[in-house]
This record gives structure tokens, C-alpha cells and sequence, in this order.
């Protein structure tokens, strides 16, 4: 974590959901910046019967991959305890793995690298999956990439969508109001974000494209980039709270010296 002066005055815009705002706006607290909540996305539970039945059904598979925390807070209610032994579960991220093993659940494989999805790929007890079968947790309308190389590799892969993303509900004239007061850096964690902050944006008739943004992967940045934000998009080296933390750090640092 950077010392506790190394944001002395930053005022830093965080749009992550309500209830996963806290460690992000912690970290930027105790290096000395001002945390700015603006929620840009929220998470709501999806009533999808089959999904449901397919996490109670877990211990029919060999694999189980949590896309995200949200996954795991969704399934948490729906899934068998305890798992069985024959069972491997996957997390993509550490933030995700922590939400694991926080309800008791092994995990035998962490994404390493950006976070996505795909990093598992590049993982060697995923090369031969001949006959395996995997069930992906994840929300509405995820990324198919991972599900397709597997079943390349001979997996039969499920999904269990268990919630959607949508914009939050944010008071009229909210981002405005937030903007006059001043706004050093905008930080954003996924594309859903970012397009929700954007539509804030223009229906309030704000320009926010001039403004710094940090984001936690490549594939982000280029949509940022596509979005209008061509003069600074600083990219976390680590996907997680403390990397965003110290990200904004060095950018201040180097902006201040």
C-alpha cells in the first residue's frame, strides 16, 4: 500500500458497485486522496431455474470456474456443501479466490496475469480435457471465449448465469454536481462501467474524456480509448484494489513532481 501522503489532496471518482466500493475507497482514504462514490453499475440476482439447478447439481462436474466475486456471492446459496474432493474449482482473480475460500471453498487454480477469463487457458491441467465436465458461474451475457477453447480441448462445459449488470440508479444531475466540485482521476473496472458512466455523461451534457482514466487491463483501455479518451488511460499492473491504489499513486506522483 503507498504511503499515507502519497495522494495528499487527489480526488478520485470510483464507479464500482455499492457493495464492492469499499476496499478501493479504503485504499485511496489511507494514502491520503479523497474517495468520490459514484456507483456506474449495480448487480442484481437473475431467477433462472436451470442455472439454479445446475450449481445444486455441482458435484457432477469435474470443474467448476467462478468468473468473478458476483458469482460467488450469487451461488453461494444454490451450490452443495461440502463440494466433493472429485471437484476442482477455479477463480479468475484473487478477489475472486479470497470470495471462495471466505465460504470454505478450496480453490485448486487462480487466474494468474490480467484476471480475464482466458488466462486459465494458458494453465496446464486445463491442456486435456477429454471427457471432462465444467461448469462456468458467471452473469448474463459473458464472454464465450473460454467455453469455446475448452470445449476445443474436449470439455462438455454448462454455464449458470447468475446475475446481470445494469446501471445503477444515481440521483438527477449527480455526476454534474461532481464534476464542478472537482474530479482528478476516473477509475473504471469494466466496459459495462465505463459505457454507463458515458451515458451519465451525456445525458447531464458532460464532457469527461478530458479527464484522467485508470482502468485494470488492456482490452479496457482500448475501449476507453474507442470511447474518446485519448489523452491519459493509465493501466493498473495489478487487477485488484491495492493495484489500482498504487496505479493512481505513481500517476500522481509523477503528475505532482
Amino acid at each position: 500500500m503507498p504511503p499515507a501522503d502519497d495522494l495528499q489532496g487527489c480526488r478520485v471518482l470510483v464507479t464500482r458497485p455499492a457493495a464492492q466500493a469499499e476496499a478501493l475507497c479504503e485504499g485511496i482514504t489511507e494514502a491520503g486522496g479523497i474517495a468520490i462514490r459514484l456507483p456506474a453499475l449495480a448487480i442484481e440476482a437473475v431467477d433462472d431455474p436451470p442455472s439454479q439447478q445446475r450449481c445444486q447439481s455441482a458435484t457432477d462436474y469435474d470443474w467448476l470456474i467462478f468468473i468473478s466475486r458476483n458469482a460467488v456471492e450469487q451461488a453461494r446459496a444454490c451450490l452443495p456443501r461440502p463440494l466433493s474432493a472429485t471437484v476442482k474449482v477455479a477463480a479468475i482473480g484473487r478477489a475472486t479466490a479470497a470470495a471462495l475460500a471466505a465460504t470454505g471453498i478450496h480453490v485448486a487454480l487462480v487466474a494468474e496475469g490480467p484476471g480475464t477469463s482466458e488466462s486459465l487457458l494458458t494453465e496446464r491441467c486445463l491442456a486435456d480435457m477429454d471427457g471432462r465436465r465444467v461448469l462456468i458461474l458467471r452473469g448474463e451475457g459473458g464472454r464465450e471465449r473460454l467455453a469455446e477453447a475448452l470445449c476445443e480441448r474436449g470439455a462438455q462445459v454448462d454455464h449458470a448465469e447468475l446475475y446481470r449488470r445494469v446501471r445503477a440508479d444515481t440521483p438527477a444531475g449527480e455526476l454534474s454536481r461532481l464534476l464542478d466540485a472537482g474530479i482528478d482521476l476516473l477509475t473504471v473496472a469494466s466496459g459495462e462501467t465505463l459505457d454507463n458512466l458515458m451515458a451519465m455523461a451525456a445525458e447531464e451534457h458532460c464532457d469527461l474524456t478530458p479527464l484522467p482514466l485508470l482502468v485494470m487491463s488492456e482490452r479496457l483501455a482500448a475501449l476507453a480509448r474507442e470511447r474518446g479518451f485519448t489523452d491519459t488511460v493509465i493501466i493498473a499492473t495489478k487487477p485488484s484494489d491495492n493495484g489500482m491504489v498504487e496505479a493512481i499513486s505513481q500517476w500522481h506522483k509523477a503528475k505532482t513532481e
